[in-house]
């Protein structure tokens, strides 16, 4: 969201002055790589173009600069959703967030400005339950409260970004995931197909980046959505994926081992 102070937490990151940083909303009018270094860990960082309200869309410029943010987005392992504390959620930061998270990519909230709050308005548990009142289906992620200009709550947020790259490129072991799996469907058994129970026979993750699981099972078509994220919500919680969207394919196997069909459920 434009005005939010996306160059002044880049620069924050550089310790230079390296981008423009401007009181006008959208004034970077591009994507801008960057590299940087903290401790033993590297960077490439990039200030994407100010996305205007879409009211405000009308000449060709801006929806190059959206065009271009959308882009800089797709090639990125983690994303950083920067909101302005004092503009609160916009209609705008619900749909970027919203391509994020159908990208499948790992992603934080940061609250911008939180210093700027009236004291009276800094309860952060009141302000992130509205927030997520807005962005319900990024249940999954962390919010961070921070001041760009003043550098606060800036290096918890490069720790986590540290963090969220372990989580998005984990690789569970096929005997663990199975535990869980195993696990979860003896808790909570699926509903059955046509009368019959639905068992869940196998699984195994077959790429990270969102992570991404295959779980065989005999009525893939009888899986429901709320079974599908109860599922994902297990398997969230045993493997800390907190701030990644997971993936979960289920496909058909019978009592032989064969497979003809396969299920892609919504990332949760």
């Amino acid at each position: 969201e434009s005005g939010a102070g996306k160059s002044s937490l880049v620069n924050t990151f550089l310790g230079e002055d390296r981008f423009l940083v401007s009181e006008v909303a959208g004034t970077t009018r591009d994507a801008v790589d960057a590299q940087f270094t903290s401790g033993e860990d590297h960077f490439q960082v990039v200030d994407t173009a100010g996305i205007r309200r879409k009211r405000s869309i009308s000449s060709s410029l801006e929806r190059y600069s959206v065009v271009s943010a959308l882009r800089a987005l797709d090639r990125s392992d983690v994303a950083i959703l920067l909101i302005d504390a004092q503009q609160g959620v916009t209609e705008q930061d619900a749909k970027i967030a919203a391509f994020a998270h159908d990208k499948g990519k790992a992603l934080i909230i940061g609250v911008n400005k939180w210093d700027a709050q009236p004291k009276g308005q800094r309860d952060r548990k009141v302000w992130e339950q509205g927030l997520r009142d807005k962005l319900k289906f990024l249940h999954y992620t962390k919010v961070h409260f921070l001041s760009a200009q003043t550098g606060r709550g800036v290096d918890e947020l490069l720790d986590e970004v540290v963090g969220l790259l372990d989580r998005y490129y984990q690789h569970i072991k096929t005997r663990r995931l199975n535990t869980v799996i195993q696990e979860a469907n003896a808790k909570h058994q699926a509903p059955s197909f046509r009368g019959r129970p639905i068992r869940l026979l196998f699984a195994t993750q077959v790429r990270v980046a969102p992570p991404t699981m295959v779980i065989h099972t005999s009525h893939p078509e009888g899986i429901d959505v709320t079974y599908q994220r109860y599922v994902v919500n297990r398997l969230r919680a045993a493997f800390d994926f907190e701030g990644i969207p997971i993936q979960v394919w289920y496909r058909k196997r019978d009592s032989h081992g064969g497979r003809n069909q396969r299920r892609k459920p919504k990332k949760r």
